[in-house]
């Protein structure tokens, strides 16, 4: 009984560490937090490609910050380019980070403080950018600004609210070519697929993905749960919220990750079929995407839009 424990055990971690797509580490802020951050050794030692010189950390405001990775004593450390992260962020001793892999070089990082709730400004941060006009050869160095701050000098007492944006770097896009992708995707669907055309809140904004209708009320009878979204080999972990009277729900937390690292853009079309097999106990679906525009280009993560709701 205990060697069957043991191999189920050692199963479930070998196929988490080699087919989840994300993965995800904690880290606490102590001692010289501010200079280096170490990586767990767990992480770094399971990975399946070894992680390159130079990494990505990418913050709730879309922004990305360039780190490079130095090893000492057998640890791997978050190095150059960490510093500035911290100050853009304002990080304190014992708040703590939570980091999910994507797999391409990019950690997209969550911040909370000593509350445990995540710290409010680190969606309304800007990094310091440097860009250059290459037809001019000028170089425009920008900085970091506090995004309340700075609509709070435009409109004075007026109510305000944001919205985390990505911008989509697809050529122009005609009704032909849109037509043609729903094509394509209803002919691939079954009579048990669901066939979803991505709209902008689903792929640039908001990242939800709401879901009705007979289909959802087929396979989502237990209300609120996890399931497994499949591309090929890769595996994205979304839960799905359901509305009280459990007569729709949204793919919701984990969508985005899934939605910005398959590169999904407005008018593509994703076809959502119930695996033969789920994935260790948990409903799993296939998805196939039928793009508009078959060449790839991530969406870049923006300044925070501002809207106005009004005076107070």
């Amino acid at each position: 009984m205990g060697e069957t424990s043991n191999e189920n055990k050692k199963w479930k971690e070998n196929f988490y560490w080699n087919h989840f797509h994300c993965i995800r580490f904690k880290s606490h802020l102590s001692g010289d937090f501010h200079k280096q951050l170490a990586i767990p050794k767990k992480f770094a030692c399971n990975l399946k490609k070894k992680l390159p010189q130079s990494v990505t950390l990418r913050g709730p405001s879309g922004v990305t910050w360039d780190v490079g990775l130095v090893t000492k004593q057998d640890t791997l450390f978050f190095k150059d380019g960490w510093e500035k992260f911290v100050k853009d962020h304002s990080l304190a001793e014992n708040d703590f980070l939570i980091f999910q892999y994507n797999g391409e070089s990019c950690f997209d990082v969550l911040l909370f403080d000593q509350s445990l709730c995540e710290k409010e400004d680190s969606y309304f941060l800007e990094s310091s950018t440097e860009t250059t006009n290459e037809s001019k050869g000028q170089t425009k160095k920008g900085k970091s600004v506090n995004l309340y701050d700075a609509a709070q000098k435009s409109v004075g007492s007026n109510v305000i609210k944001y919205h985390s944006l990505y911008a989509s770097n697809r050529r122009l896009v005609t009704k032909q070519e849109k037509a043609a992708a729903l094509n394509l995707a209803r002919a691939a669907a079954t009579a048990d697929s669901l066939v979803k055309v991505m709209e902008l809140t689903n792929v640039y904004e908001r990242f939800q993905l709401d879901i009705t209708g007979k289909w959802f009320k087929d396979h989502f009878l237990n209300g609120s749960q996890y399931v497994i979204l499949r591309v090929n080999e890769k595996m994205w972990r979304v839960k799905v919220d359901c509305a009280y009277s459990r007569a729709h729900g949204w793919f919701y937390d984990g969508w985005k990750f899934f939605a910005l690292q398959n590169c999904l853009e407005e008018s593509d079309v994703c076809v959502f079929t119930p695996a033969k097999q789920n994935v260790s106990h948990t409903f799993t679906l296939d998805v196939s995407i039928f793009r508009v525009v078959q060449e790839t280009t991530p969406a870049t993560g923006v300044t925070n839009e501002v809207g106005y709701i009004g005076s107070m």
